[in-house]
Formats: C-alpha cells, sequence, structure tokens
C-alpha cells in the first residue's frame, strides 16, 4: 500500500501521506528573503503544479501554523512532483536556497530540486537535490542550495517522489 508525500504541510489520502511544512526559496546571496507566493499553504495550494500526481491542502496535518499541502501520486508515473511558480528576479551567480519540512507516514525517498528559467521564462537546466530517505511519521528538514547559471532570471522549486511511487503513496 502507499503513502502520499506532505510538503511544507502536505498529507495524503486513506491516512497515509507525505507532507511538507512550508516550502520556499531563498535567495541568500543578496535580499535573503522568502521569494515565492504561497510556501505555507494557509489559505490555498495556488501557485503550485502538480506532475504525475494530484495535490490538496490539508488542515489536518502541519508543522505548524493551520495547514499543509498533500501529494497524492498517480501510480504511473516515475516521478510525482509539485511545483511552485516561477520566481522572478534572479541573477545569474546569486546563491539561492530552496527547504522545505516533510512527512512520510511510510518512508519514502524524496528529493527538492531548483529549476532554472531565463527572464522569459524558457527552462535551462536543473540543480538537484540529494535523495533522502525519509523516516516513517518524522517531520524531515530538507533543502537544495544552488547559484543561478548564466543567463537565468526565474526559477522554482520541486518537491519529487521518485520510483514510480503507488496511488496514495
Amino acid at each position: 500500500t502507499a503513502a502520499p508525500t506532505f510538503i511544507w504541510n502536505f498529507t495524503g489520502s486513506g491516512g497515509r501521506l507525505q507532507k511538507a511544512y512550508r516550502i520556499s526559496i531563498v535567495d541568500v546571496s543578496g535580499r535573503g528573503t522568502q521569494r515565492n507566493s504561497n510556501p505555507d499553504f494557509e489559505v490555498n495550494t495556488n501557485d503550485w503544479t502538480a506532475f504525475g500526481s494530484t495535490k490538496n491542502r490539508s488542515t489536518v496535518y502541519k508543522h505548524t501554523g493551520i495547514a499543509s499541502m498533500y501529494m497524492t501520486p498517480d501510480g504511473v508515473s516515475v516521478t510525482a512532483r509539485v511545483e511552485s511558480e516561477k520566481v522572478p528576479g534572479v541573477s545569474p551567480g546569486e546563491q539561492w536556497i530552496a527547504q522545505s519540512w516533510v512527512f512520510s507516514p511510510v518512508g519514502r525517498q524524496m528529493s527538492m530540486n531548483i529549476n532554472w528559467f531565463d527572464s522569459d521564462g524558457n527552462y535551462q537546466t536543473t540543480s538537484a537535490g540529494p535523495n533522502i530517505i525519509l523516516v516513517a511519521n518524522t517531520w524531515t528538514y530538507i533543502s537544495t542550495t544552488a547559484t543561478a547559471p548564466v543567463g537565468s532570471g526565474r526559477c522554482s522549486i520541486t518537491i519529487n517522489e521518485d520510483t514510480t511511487p503507488a496511488v496514495g503513496d
């Protein structure tokens, strides 16, 4: 049986969840402030897109605050992921950090990446974070730090669950 993944407040169906608490991207080179528009899911899951999965909001599972987002894999795709909006204002050479608290009731392999785009939103490359095996029923902090490549003008965050996770995993 499978369980969904929570991302800064992520929860899943059937009581088996992968959840995350606060997913944010921070420009650590300059401004040092959180840059994506919806890092905590306190109101909704707007500005996040699901691929190979569905996303929902939960007020049952949370790290802090009142809510979380949960991702339920479709059971067919090799990777289930959610991705933030493309954050503008990236300058080549700046260092950025993507960070989140994630939770899985069954323990899953997760990773967090930063996707880079030019100023027009055209994909350039990905800075892949390490694969982390989550301990079941334990909130785990994950992060990825990367330097914006030449030509970049925007970036996004992805939280990934690999190896064709089963529906609800």
